[in-house]
């Protein structure tokens, strides 16, 4: 079966693509708005409106019904503010108020009560748009109906015809007339109101100012501006690519150097806050990387050092047995033995740590006697220890036996681990002293020596993985240095308290605590 491998589009050409996409369908939606639906935004715009409009309208009707004059200065008002025209009618179609003040007294009353039924089979309101130019010829209105009434005479004008640049009485004294050859329309709001239960007709008009030259304006414009955007976005999305690409660009050059094994790389980009953390990051994982290599070096050397040490004695040995007559003694054969042991405990500690490193190490709890667990440790390997004119002394508060639940051979190897430890630093002295004391419901186990001791700054490291705070290699007194690694795996099992006290030239404390077995 053939597999296609996917190629990934890089971070530079993916911005770039991103913000080009973008720049299109922000220059698409303007051209929608802009052009195509301006026409409906404009008479949504001017439906709002009116419907505004007739919400003060009702407000000043219900507020100064009674008070003429107030009522005709404030709707004045709202149609000079608003360039709305409005007609206030009764039931009957007795005009009460117009805007359109030229044409109050020539409207006839069917004029009125035709919209006022109107509005009434629609729900007492209705909105549309008609054809002509309400605001400066009314009668317009009557064409859906048939012959309009006589239009009024103006000044200085012939019958029929409406006086140009003249105010109408809706505030505004300009000519709207629309470019030639473009039809005039207008938008129409009806609503009927019911003040102290009496029907108020309010008619509300409003010219619809012709979009079509705006458009075209518009389309015009957009197509400059779209230019100088679509330049502009390729410049701006070349710059940014580039910007957030080259640092990621050599971070990858630098970490495939450190992938190579080349610790001494260093990642100094500081161009944005991800980047810089990223870079901090990599440059302590390189720094880890760097000291764990050399960890295990020297880890390497002095394990090799500590095997071929009892295996050199063992092949010594036993070709002295073999070839000098009389040599081969009790004596000799048991520092065969006893390299053989130690070479065997070396070996033991490696599997250890490789398994508690791994995971894969898994506890036996039960309940056992830790003070005996205690006492079987230090007999042990004061036996061993008596021969190198070592001491270790077991003190027991109150000679109280202490009973615990744990991994009883586990705990035995933590103990055992850490004694030798002692012994191997424990100085002139020669003397290690191993504690007991029951604090509330826990122990806790100590191991003192009164070697060299150990520096603060050093106190967090001891228990790291491979790390040796005298780096002058010696043999141990009985295993292979790892101790206190397995020990720390091992008192993590138990989701123990562990630690260690120092004071330099005084010497050194190793210490654990555990839960008392509530049986």
């Amino acid at each position: 079966m053939i597999i296609f491998k996917r190629k990934h589009l890089s971070i530079k050409w993916g911005i770039f693509a991103g913000l080009l996409v973008f720049l299109a369908i922000l220059l698409l939606l303007l051209f929608l708005l802009q052009t195509v639906y301006l026409d409906d935004i404009y008479k949504a715009a001017k439906k709002n409106t009116l419907n505004n409009v007739n919400d003060k309208v009702v407000q000043v009707l219900e507020e100064q019904l009674g008070n003429l004059s107030t009522i005709e200065q404030q709707l004045d008002q709202i149609t000079a503010e608003y360039d709305i025209d409005i007609q206030v009618s009764g039931e009957d179609g007795t005009l009460l108020y117009s805007s359109l003040r030229m044409y109050e007294n020539t409207l006839p009353k069917q004029f009125y009560q035709d919209f006022y039924k109107r509005a009434e089979e629609n729900g007492g309101s209705f909105t549309e748009e008609i054809a002509g130019d309400i605001q400066r010829d009314p009668f317009d209105l009557f064409e859906r109906n048939g012959e309009p009434p006589e239009k009024p005479t103006g000044d200085g004008n012939e019958a029929g015809q409406f006086p140009q640049n003249e105010n109408t009485g809706n505030g505004v004294g300009s000519d709207h007339t629309p470019p030639s050859g473009t039809a005039q329309e207008s938008m129409l709001s009806v609503r009927i109101l019911t003040i102290s239960s009496t029907p108020y007709l309010v008619i509300l008009s409003a010219r619809l100012t012709p979009v079509n030259a705006t458009v075209q304006m518009i389309r015009q414009e957009l197509i400059f501006v779209s230019i100088v955007m679509i330049i502009l976005a390729l410049v701006l999305a070349m710059v940014i690519s580039r910007l957030i690409s080259k640092p990621l660009s050599q971070m990858n050059e630098s970490a495939k150097e450190l992938a190579k094994g080349n610790y001494d790389v260093e990642f100094h980009d500081q161009s944005s806050l991800e980047i810089s953390e990223l870079g901090n990051t990599l440059n302590y994982t390189a720094r880890q990387l760097k000291k764990t290599e050399q960890l295990q070096h020297e880890l390497i050397a002095n394990v090799s050092h500590d095997l071929r040490t009892p295996l050199t004695m063992i092949q010594a040995y036993a070709e002295m047995m073999r070839d000098i007559p009389g040599e081969n003694t009790p004596e000799n054969v048991q520092v065969i033995i006893d390299e053989a042991g130690h070479l065997t405990g070396m070996v033991n500690d490696l599997l250890d740590i490789s398994k508690l490193q791994a995971g894969v190490t898994q506890l036996n709890k039960t309940q056992f006697n830790l003070t005996k667990n205690l006492q079987a440790a230090v007999q042990r390997i004061g036996r061993m220890a008596s021969a190198n004119e070592f001491t270790i002394e077991l003190i027991c508060d109150h000679d109280q036996e202490v009973f615990v639940d744990a991994d009883e051979f586990k705990i035995y190897q933590v103990v055992y681990n850490l004694i030798n430890n002692a012994l191997n630093y424990s100085g002139d002295s020669r003397h290690v002293i191993v504690r007991q004391e029951c604090i509330g419901d826990t122990v806790k186990v100590s191991v003192q020596d009164f070697g060299p001791g150990i520096a603060k700054e050093n106190l967090p490291l001891v228990w790291e993985r491979y790390y040796k705070v005298d780096k002058e290699h010696r043999r141990s007194f009985n295993g292979s240095g790892l101790g206190l690694a397995i020990v720390r795996k091992i008192l993590e099992l138990h989701n123990a308290q562990y630690g260690v006290d120092s004071t330099l030239g005084q010497g050194s404390t190793f210490w654990f605590c555990l839960k008392v077995s509530d049986e």
